[in-house]
């Protein structure tokens, strides 16, 4: 069946929806008579789908831009596309097949993972239901229209996101993309597996119409992106993120790991004080994103405090004894001629801030006061004659 059978407006809609321009067309021998068509955010394997123009190099095992499936006419090199006056060169690639091969072995897994996942909800149900929240640009309604930009280029498909809530765990993916493959006839559905720590739904979808199977990307996060807690509260992480890392993961990290407590005294200066969180979050390293989870889970900030507050003590002590024992090990490496002097240096001065640091914490929340171990000193003052001996 040729694509444009299936509706020639519908499709022209269609092809700009998902961004044949920037897809491609493949065969593979795992998949004996099926059409494999993917770009970045979709992969679908159809059986009744077939390329117009193109199949020789197809066959040759190429891949082919996917923009051929628009072909209205064809010579062996060129197509007309619809609803255009210019012919365009059948565009082929050799390179990109491990591209292909990838997302087809990403496919099988996740069809294979979601037989053991019992959660699954209709994304397609929700979508028409007008289900969703929508994030970016204004175009993200169900009867909104590509918005593009001069040359033709539709824009950046992050613009027409949004999240469909499915048991309060978000799922960001672009309208656009949805009624594109909504016009191919196919059924999204999205598994999404409770016990996962991180934001990893599985979309899949099937097509009558077609005859396919396929998957969708979900939109994730750019690098760096913040939000705002429900309650308005700032955090270093996306909505994404901290709605699917669990209250419990938080608590864990902040139990465990005592290297988190460095950057907090560093932050509030030893003291401590509440409403020292927000210069944690701001530092967003992992203590901030375990405050940030827990700010989205709703627990209010003087428990939070309280949390790390209760951990302080414990950590700094077991970070003064790691220390020490870090410090013997360089001493005797020292002994043993290893390294060069300016090494120890930093050695000496790593140590010396990490422990000032420790220090002053403990002292404000006991009022003990510890003395350096023997082991800085010691080592201080190898290096100070080493490099005495060498200057006179």
């Amino acid at each position: 069946m040729d694509m444009m059978d299936t509706n020639k407006r519908a499709f022209m809609k269609a092809s700009e929806q998902l961004d044949l321009e920037d897809a491609r067309l493949g065969l593979t021998p795992d998949l004996p008579g099926h059409l494999v068509a993917y770009n970045h955010s979709w992969l679908f394997a159809s059986e009744s789908l077939q390329a117009p123009c193109g199949n020789d190099l197809l066959d040759q095992g190429y891949l082919v831009r996917a923009s051929v499936l628009a072909a209205q006419h064809a010579t062996e090199s060129r197509f007309l596309p619809m609803g255009k006056a210019l012919w365009e060169k059948i565009s082929c690639y050799r390179n990109f097949r491990h591209h292909m091969d990838g997302r087809l072995n990403a496919l099988r897994e996740s069809r294979e993972r979601v037989k053991s996942i019992p959660d699954h909800y209709s994304l397609s149900e929700a979508f028409y239901q007008g289900d969703y929240e929508p994030r970016g640009a204004a175009g993200v309604d169900i009867r909104s229209k590509v918005v593009k930009q001069k040359g033709g280029e539709a824009r950046n498909r992050d613009e027409a996101k949004a999240y469909f809530w499915f048991d309060g765990l978000p799922v960001s993916v672009s309208t656009e993309i949805v009624k594109g493959l909504h016009s191919l006839g196919f059924e999204i559905r999205v598994w999404i597996d409770k016990a996962s720590t991180e934001y990893d739904p599985v979309i899949l979808m099937e097509s009558s119409t077609i005859r396919a199977f396929g998957m969708v990307e979900p939109h994730r996060s750019r690098l760096g992106e913040r939000a705002l807690s429900p309650d308005g509260r700032r955090m270093c992480i996306d909505t994404l993120t901290a709605a699917w890392t669990p209250p419990a993961a938080a608590l864990l990290l902040l139990s465990n790991d005592a290297h988190l407590y460095l950057s907090y005294v560093k932050a509030t200066g030893g003291k401590g004080e509440a409403g020292c969180l927000d210069n944690c979050v701001a530092l967003a390293g992992d203590l901030g994103k375990a405050i940030s989870v827990l700010r989205y889970s709703g627990m209010a900030e003087e428990e939070i405090h309280e949390i790390v507050e209760e951990n302080v003590y414990p950590a700094m002590t077991e970070l003064w004894s790691r220390e020490q024992a870090y410090l013997a090990n360089q001493m005797d490496a020292m002994c043993r001629g290893e390294n060069a002097v300016y090494y120890y240096v930093t050695v000496v001065e790593r140590s010396s801030r990490i422990l000032e640091s420790i220090r002053k914490a403990i002292l404000e929340r006991t009022g003990a006061k510890l003395d350096l171990p023997s082991e800085l000193l010691v080592l201080e003052a190898g290096v100070q004659e080493i490099i005495g001996r060498r200057q006179g």
